[in-house]
C-alpha cells in the first residue's frame, strides 16, 4: 500500500511539473521547415517556447483545418510555393507539403493575433516536413523519456525551439530585422471561398501574405548563439522562455531522434558567427 501511494504521489508531482525541454532543429536536413519557423520566430513574433497540448491525432488534424493547412494549400494552388525544395538526402524536389508554426499540437497554435497566431505556413518538401514532424518532433521530442531530454508524452511539456545554423538554404534564420517576405510565407485570413467539387460546394480557406509589423522582429545581433559539446551551434531567440538573461551553460538540447548535446559556451559580440555580430546589416 505504501509503495502504491508513493507511485501515485510521484505521478502527481510529474503532472504538476511538466518538463521543460530544448529542441534543436537541423537546418541542414530541413532547410525550408527551418525557414518557416525562423521567419515566424525572428521576424513574426511567434512564440519561441510552446506548450504541448496532449491532443489526439484527430484533434491535431482538426486544428490544421482551422489554420488552413488542410486541405493542402500547396497542392490546390491557394498559395505560392518556393521554386524548389530538397529531400533530406540533398536531392531536389517540389514544394508540396505545408509546414506550420506554431505546431498544431501546441497550445500556442493559431489562437488569435500575433505573436500567438495566426499560424505561419510555408510549402516545403514532403520528405523534410515528414521527417522533421514525425521523426524529430513526434518520435524524438514528444515521445522520448524525460530522463533522455524529451517530453515523455506529458501534457503541458514546454518546448523551446532553436536552430542549427548552416547558412544560405535557411536564409530566414540569418536575415536582418527588416527582411521582407520572399512571397512564400502565408497565413490563413479567417475567410473561405466556396468552390464546386463533385457536384457540391466545398469551403476552401483564403490566405494572406505573412507580413508582420517590423516591431515584432528580432535583429540578428540579439539572437543568442550557443555552442554544444558536439560542436554544433544553436541560434535561439533571447526571450525563449520569458527570461532574456537565461544562463544556457549546462542546458541539454535534444536533436530530435539524434540524441542530445549540452551547451558548453555562449558566444558574444564579434566572437559570434558573422550574421549575428553587432552591426551586421544582413537583409
Amino acid at each position: 500500500m505504501i509503495i502504491l501511494r508513493l507511485i501515485a504521489l510521484a505521478a502527481a508531482v510529474v503532472a504538476q511539473n511538466p518538463p521543460q525541454v530544448n529542441f534543436m532543429l537541423s537546418c541542414g536536413l530541413y532547410p525550408q521547415v527551418c525557414n518557416n519557423k525562423c521567419y515566424a520566430v525572428f521576424r513574426g513574433g511567434a512564440p519561441r517556447t510552446v506548450t504541448w497540448s496532449g491532443l489526439t491525432q484527430a484533434q491535431t488534424a482538426g486544428r490544421r483545418r482551422i489554420a488552413g493547412t488542410e486541405p493542402n494549400p500547396c497542392c490546390n494552388g491557394r498559395i505560392t510555393a518556393p521554386p524548389v525544395c530538397s529531400n533530406t538526402d540533398g536531392t531536389e524536389t517540389t514544394c508540396t507539403s505545408p509546414d506550420e508554426y506554431p505546431y498544431a499540437s501546441t497550445d500556442e497554435f493559431g489562437n488569435g493575433p500575433a505573436p500567438n497566431g495566426p499560424t505561419f505556413i510555408r510549402c516545403t518538401g514532403i520528405d523534410e516536413n515528414v521527417y522533421e514532424g514525425m521523426q524529430d518532433y513526434n518520435n524524438g521530442i514528444l515521445r522520448a523519456r524525460v530522463a533522455d531530454g524529451g517530453c515523455g508524452q506529458i501534457r503541458g511539456c514546454r518546448i523551446t525551439i532553436g536552430f542549427q545554423f548552416v547558412g544560405i538554404y535557411s536564409d530566414a534564420c540569418i536575415n536582418g530585422a527588416n527582411a521582407v517576405n520572399d512571397g512564400h510565407y502565408w497565413q490563413y485570413n479567417g475567410a473561405y471561398s466556396l468552390v464546386p467539387r463533385d457536384g457540391e460546394e466545398s469551403r476552401l480557406p483564403l490566405y494572406q501574405r505573412a507580413d508582420p509589423p517590423l516591431e515584432l522582429a528580432i535583429a540578428p545581433e540579439r539572437r543568442r548563439e550557443l555552442v554544444l559539446d558536439n560542436g554544433d551551434h544553436v541560434i535561439v531567440a533571447p526571450e525563449a522562455d520569458g527570461d532574456p538573461e537565461r544562463a544556457w551553460i549546462g542546458e541539454v538540447w535534444m536533436m530530435g531522434a539524434n540524441g542530445t548535446a549540452t551547451v558548453v559556451r555562449e558566444l558574444f559580440g564579434d566572437e559570434k558567427s558573422e550574421p549575428f555580430r553587432p552591426g551586421n546589416m544582413t537583409l
